[in-house]
């Protein structure tokens, strides 16, 4: 039921006035132009809130200020809509079956001195005079607004409706216990995490402490320099085991290796007739696995374990000082080695149980570079009589081509 509204100010309160009077519960309102209408409903129709006006709907989607139309609906019916001056025609909000529908269409717009439609919109089957619009593309979900849904008129609450908010209530507070509880348990659990992370994070100081020879303080454990080997440390220990390998063994002669913090991995070549066999025996015992026999069959690769101090959690210099002294280091030796940044990731907060989100980290206040060099020195003699804190070498690989060796370096610098 659909009409006019005479006070634009208080429509609202008209609204309820009406509906109170005619035994109304649920309103749509329009707002035309120049007026306002309410469309009237009850809801023991079956219609609730939460719905849509189809007619205020079907208005609001269209942009024309005087039509009618007939929408095919999915079941099967038809509904027929017409706007005039931008309002709902009243009686012209209807749904039907087919042959109902078309008469009433025919019969609403025969009267052009009365009230005439510009547009009109049906499905071509009617062949009437208008073109057909599809329902389901006027009104998608994401059309429909707010101003077309249905409104209660009234706050008073049938029986049904008591016995439902009643439940309701017994539902929320049933919920409520349920829900303190649970923080109450994920308070213990995220007491129970943190404890244990704490433990961990004592369990990897005490590591770091053995690794390094000295204690270190907890922030050590948020600076990768803290845990790689010192460059003294490591070059004895990575070069130290290159040194140690045999030039040649079983007939295989020594072509290359790598050493990074934990492992050690060579490779020979076959000369003469020599086999494979001849290698495993040659090797056997004195590495701690057998050899791999890499593609082709003329090489083959051994490997084995290292293990190496911490560098301790070095006092940072600012860059550029830093790189002023390693890079005139090398210069002296007619060496220049490759620095790149690395871009450093913000660290990420454990998130205990209970909690929606941690707080984020402060960022870093070092940067971190990386630097590769290449030299027929080999690297003791390179880092020889320096020692600059916040860098540290990362692996070391050496290369022969007949008598001539050839050193490659990795490593990284931290700096504030």
């Amino acid at each position: 039921m659909w009409q006019p509204l005479s006070k634009p100010r208080a429509y609202m309160s008209e609204a309820r006035e009406i509906g109170k009077r005619d035994d109304m519960d649920i309103v749509a309102i329009r707002l035309g132009a120049s007026m306002i209408q309410a469309g009237f409903v009850k809801k023991g129709n079956g219609v609730s809130k939460g719905m849509y006006s189809l007619a205020s709907a079907l208005a609001g989607q269209i942009q024309q200020e005087s039509w009618i139309g007939v929408f095919l609906l999915p079941n099967e019916l038809y509904a027929l809509v017409a706007v005039h001056g931008g309002l709902i025609v009243p009686g012209c909000d209807v749904v039907g079956g087919r042959e109902e529908i078309f008469n009433l269409l025919r019969e609403k717009d025969s009267q052009p001195k009365i009230m005439k439609f510009d547009k009109a919109y049906h499905p071509d089957d009617f062949e009437y005079r208008g073109e057909a619009l599809d329902i389901e593309d006027l009104l998608t979900p994401g059309a429909l607004r707010k101003e077309y849904a249905l409104k209660p008129l009234t706050f008073g609450l049938t029986r049904r409706e008591m016995v439902t908010l009643g439940c309701a209530g017994v539902v929320i507070l049933c919920a409520a216990v349920g829900y303190f509880q649970w923080t109450a348990y994920q308070q213990r659990e995220a007491a129970r995490e943190a404890a244990r992370l704490e433990q961990v994070r004592l369990q990897k100081l005490a590591e770091l402490n053995a690794l390094a020879g000295a204690d270190q303080p907890i922030q050590a454990l948020e600076h990768p320099w803290a845990t790689m080997p010192g460059v003294e440390d490591f070059l004895n220990g990575c070069e130290g085991a290159i040194d140690s390998l045999p030039l040649a063994i079983g007939g295989w002669t020594f072509e290359s290796s790598l050493c990074n913090a934990s492992t050690v991995e060579s490779v020979f070549n076959r000369t003469g007739k020599t086999t494979f066999n001849n290698f495993i025996a040659a090797t056997q015992k004195k590495f701690p696995a057998p050899p791999v026999l890499m593609e082709g069959g003329d090489r083959a690769g051994l490997g084995d374990e290292i293990k190496l101090g911490a560098g301790g959690d070095d006092e940072l210099l600012p860059f550029d000082s830093l790189q002023a002294d390693f890079t005139s280091h090398l210069q002296a030796l007619d060496l220049k080695a490759e620095i790149v940044e690395v871009p450093v990731a913000r660290p990420v907060a454990a998130t205990l149980p209970g909690e929606k989100q941690a707080p984020q980290p402060p960022a870093p206040d070092w940067k971190k570079f990386s630097f590769s060099l290449t030299s027929a020195n080999t690297p003791k003699y390179i880092f020889s009589g320096v020692s600059l804190p916040g860098v540290r070498l990362a692996e070391i690989s050496v290369i022969r081509s007949g008598t001539q060796l050839t050193w490659s370096l990795k490593g990284e610098i931290y700096a504030r």
